[in-house]
């Protein structure tokens, strides 16, 4: 990929068929995954690099390593046999059908 900075923290980011905007300030860019996945796109890595800056100063805080651990800290029970599960008679007696539409076999048909 070729980058051209703009000024400190907006760069052009191209390959060989589409350009895209990366703004390092504002943690955007322009294929919109960099601010939806708050992780730096391939596009922002390259800007990044070019920077000589790491890429794990621009990810969500979601994804550091204190995190992950915090959110694996606390043990989930694991659940006992079926047969010893205590179901309320309401969710037994509850039936639950498949959906009244059906699509016909094919290609849909539309009018014109």
């Amino acid at each position: 990929m070729i980058v051209k900075a703009s000024n400190e923290s907006l760069h052009t980011v191209s390959n060989r068929a589409k350009r895209f905007i990366v703004c390092l300030q504002s943690r955007k860019c322009s294929c919109e995954e960099f601010q939806f996945d708050e992780i730096p796109c391939s596009h922002a890595m390259a800007a990044i690099t070019y920077r000589n800056q790491h890429g794990e100063n621009y990810c969500s805080p979601y994804y550091s390593n204190k995190n992950f651990r915090d959110a694996y800290a606390i043990s989930v029970e694991s659940l006992h046999c079926e047969s010893t599960w205590k179901i309320p008679r309401e969710v037994l007696d509850e039936v639950v059908l498949p959906p009244d539409s059906k699509l016909p076999p094919g290609r849909p048909c539309y009018e014109t």
